[in-house]
């Protein structure tokens, strides 16, 4: 899950933390795996997520994304939800075989997404804006190795 949708690194700090307070005995065994159901009841949640917010999980982890560090009002929420849709159908003809070697092809990722991006509520101002951006190029940079190939395949 964390693979891909690197927002979600809360749940592997939080079973982290499960885990280390077992080992130094803060829990006995039956606590230990009490909370074990817990965590994963939270995992299961989080897997249906995407659905309830009626999107694809590529789209999620670009909402996720565009979403981190800024409040945003419901309507301004859909607005981004439908900005992740539009980018991600944009992104499918540009993540050609190779796309990350080639200059000319990095930019044109870079240009679509920052095109599209262009329509964020008015609540990113101009450096959240770019650090949305870049968070987006980043995440597309690493996950697509183009042709259609990428985490969520």
């Amino acid at each position: 899950m964390i693979d891909k949708n690197p927002t979600r690194i809360d749940f592997q700090n939080k079973f982290n933390q499960i885990i280390e307070q077992y080992n130094n005995g803060a829990h006995s065994a039956e606590q230990f795996f009490e909370q074990l159901k817990l965590f994963i009841d939270e995992l299961n949640e989080e897997d249906k997520r995407a659905v309830r917010e009626g999107l694809e999980e590529p789209e999620l982890t670009v909402f996720d994304l565009l979403c981190q560090d800024i409040a945003l009002s419901e309507q301004e929420r859909s607005q981004v939800k439908h900005l992740a849709q539009d980018l991600s159908g944009q992104l499918k003809g540009a993540l050609v075989i190779g796309w990350r070697k080639k200059q000319r092809a990095k930019a044109r990722v870079q240009r679509i997404i920052d095109d599209i991006l262009q329509d964020l509520p008015k609540s990113y101002d101009d450096d959240s804006w770019k650090s949305a951006c870049d968070r987006v190029y980043v995440h597309v940079f690493d996950k697509y190795q183009g042709d259609g190939m990428s985490v969520y395949t």
